[in-house]
């Protein structure tokens, strides 16, 4: 698949779980299985997305505006339709799940912070949310997890003691802190849950042996 091809498929089903969420107010009656379906919907998509933008599409001519500015421009005006809508329904916990994965798509990632906190306020203890707003806060410290990130980290592994997410996300924080053992630990806990033939594993397994590594 092209990546501009990849752009517009992507963009067409994010489009589409915008809209349903704009056209379709869930507030009180949406269940927690909401948040979980759009994640394995939005996560891939955030990828393709990424790679579409990022990638080298064909040439296209200089008085035409490249196909895929015009999608994101279209995903922009539905997701300002949707965060009008989050302020009359601020208790629409799938609106605003959606909201930040659209924002960090658009990487507009200081509002996809905000909208995280918002999914948090409404579910304080879900290991999801928790450590994906700790991912989205640390790109908008420009990677640092320090502070508010590292802390929602250790609410998620509280929450969920073998969230992949969160056991990566705290063992790069205590890598980089000089807290070798502790890394050395939540590694293994994180690799010990992954298919051994797959690359996330081989990447767990680099950093743990970087963890391992010569002590200075």
């Amino acid at each position: 698949m092209s990546p501009l091809l990849g752009f517009w498929l992507a963009a067409g089903v994010l489009g589409v779980a915008v809209t349903l969420l704009v056209l379709q107010p869930v507030a009180g009656r949406a269940g927690r299985w909401w948040p979980r379906a759009l994640a394995a919907l939005l996560l891939p998509l955030a990828a393709v997305l990424s790679y579409a933008r990022l990638g080298a599409p064909q040439a296209i001519g200089r008085d035409t505006a490249p196909p895929h500015r015009l999608a994101e421009a279209d995903m922009e005006g539905m997701v300002q339709r949707l965060s009008t809508r989050l302020l009359a329904q601020p208790g629409d916990l799938p609106g605003w799940f959606t909201l930040a994965r659209s924002l960090e798509v658009l990487e507009r990632w200081d509002e996809a912070a905000a909208a995280w906190r918002q999914a948090l306020r409404l579910a304080p203890e879900d290991a999801d949310l928790l450590a994906d707003a700790a991912d989205a806060i640390a790109t908008v410290q420009r990677g640092s997890l320090e502070g508010e990130p590292v802390a929602l980290v250790e609410r998620a592994l509280r929450a969920d003691a073998k969230h992949p997410k969160a056991l990566a996300l705290a063992a790069t924080a205590a890598q980089r802190a000089g807290r070798r053992d502790e890394a050395v630990a939540l590694w293994e806990r994180l690799l010990a849950q992954l298919p051994a033939d797959t690359e996330a594993a081989q990447r767990v397994r680099d950093s743990l042996e970087q963890a391992r590594g010569p002590r200075p």
